[in-house]
């Protein structure tokens, strides 16, 4: 029966006491070994079982606590994984978060670049036109213009801008 006892974890812990008659000392080592937690020869001495029961009561507090304590821990350890699972997702979502913004900002650097040069152009090639209708407005005749060096660099300026700025 001890061993039986000893052997079926599913049952809650039973605190055993062997009483015998029997007088041999393997008797009472074959007991214990096989799972008794006291071994009581006859006569039985009120006393000593009393003072047995009262040990058995504090061995099953402590094993009822001891089973407590463990159901806790394997609550918390269930926490803490479910835990670990959820912190493991949000780290695989701000990774890719994390990717798609480098993403995000590689594509805005090669849109920026363009469009820098281009707005940078603009500028230019409107100064430049300015300056070029100014000179075509203020010669008197179209001879003038022809011989002009100022006016002609102008001219190839802006042209040069526009092939530029069509590159670009």
């Amino acid at each position: 029966i001890c061993s039986w006892l000893k052997e079926d974890t599913e049952r809650p812990f039973v605190y055993t006491v062997m009483l015998t008659g029997r007088q041999e000392k393997n008797s009472k080592a074959d007991a214990l070994r096989a799972g008794a937690h006291a071994f009581l020869n006859k006569p039985y001495d009120p006393e000593e079982i009393e003072s047995t029961l009262i040990v058995g009561q504090r061995v099953i507090g402590y094993e009822a606590s001891i089973v407590e304590k463990n159901a806790k821990l394997s609550r918390y350890a269930t926490d803490m994984k479910s835990l670990a699972e959820d912190r493991a997702k949000q780290l695989m979502r701000a990774e890719r978060l994390a990717t798609i913004n480098l993403l995000a900002a590689g594509v805005a650097h090669e849109i920026n670049n363009p469009t820098t040069f281009i707005s940078a152009s603009t500028e230019t090639l409107e100064r430049l036109w300015q300056e070029l209708t100014g000179k075509l407005s203020s010669a008197a005749d179209p001879s003038e213009m022809a011989s002009d060096g100022e006016l002609s660099q102008l001219l190839q300026d802006a042209s040069r801008l526009f092939a530029s700025i069509h590159a670009g």
